[in-house]
Parts: C-alpha cells; sequence; structure tokens
C-alpha cells in the first residue's frame, strides 16, 4: 500500500488478529487477504478522486482558453495524453504545474479575467438563508 493505513484499517487490522488467534489459520489467511483487497480499494478511489480533481482544474484552464465546453476540454486532454503516452491525470497534473509556474499567457489576460469576475460580482445573484438576493 502506498499510503499509510488509515485509523480504521489499521483498527480492522486488529480485530482481525484478535479473531484469527480463535480460528483456524486458513480463515484467518482469508480474512487478512480481504482487508488487503479492501485497502488496494480505498488507495484506489482516494487516487480516483485526487486525479478527478487535477483533472477538473485542467479542464477548467482549457475551457476558458480555448472557449470550449468540458467535453471538449477533457477531449483535447485525452488525446494530448494518448500522443504523449501518459495517463489523464498525469498529463493534468503536469499542466496546472506549469499554468501555476507561469500564470496566464499575458497581462491581457489577466485584466480580462478579472474584469469578468467584476462583472459577475455584481450580475449573478448570490443565495442567502432567505433565497436569492443581487449583490
Amino acid at each position: 500500500m502506498g499510503r499509510e493505513a488509515t485509523p480504521e484499517i489499521a483498527e480492522l487490522r486488529r480485530l482481525a488478529a484478535h479473531v484469527a488467534a480463535g480460528c483456524d489459520c486458513r480463515d484467518a489467511a482469508e480474512l487478512d487477504a480481504r482487508i488487503a483487497q479492501l485497502e488496494h480499494r480505498v488507495d484506489g478511489l482516494i487516487d480516483t478522486l485526487l486525479s478527478r480533481d487535477v483533472i477538473g482544474q485542467a479542464k477548467g484552464v482549457l475551457m476558458s482558453h480555448l472557449a470550449v465546453d468540458a467535453d471538449a476540454a477533457f477531449e483535447r486532454l485525452r488525446e494530448l495524453s494518448r500522443v504523449a503516452g501518459v495517463e489523464v491525470a498525469e498529463l493534468s497534473s503536469a499542466f496546472v504545474g506549469q499554468v501555476r509556474a507561469h500564470g496566464p499567457a499575458c497581462a491581457e489576460d489577466r485584466r480580462a479575467i478579472t474584469e469578468l469576475l467584476d462583472q459577475l460580482a455584481v450580475t449573478v445573484p448570490a443565495r442567502t438563508g432567505a433565497g436569492l438576493i443581487r449583490r
């Protein structure tokens, strides 16, 4: 396992050892194998959640830069990952890292984005406990 065991998995392993002490060795081995399967599955789910986040960030940059929708941005990432021979998440992570390091391509892009955000802050309704209000 690439990560340290979560407290839940550590507790499950402790309980399994206690149960295994009073049962057949084959049952204990099966229990240990099942815990290892679940641990692997949890790791995979965590990796998936983390990769979805970075892929979403990369899609957002492409959507903004290329003026395309989310599907087109993802398709572009898939195409690039296929050509580069790397996973979409790995490509996305490298891309987002480069964007963070270098920022928008030019000052004009920064100004345009700032203006859009300022306009949205004025025109998009804000949600409050009482419902929608305009800022």
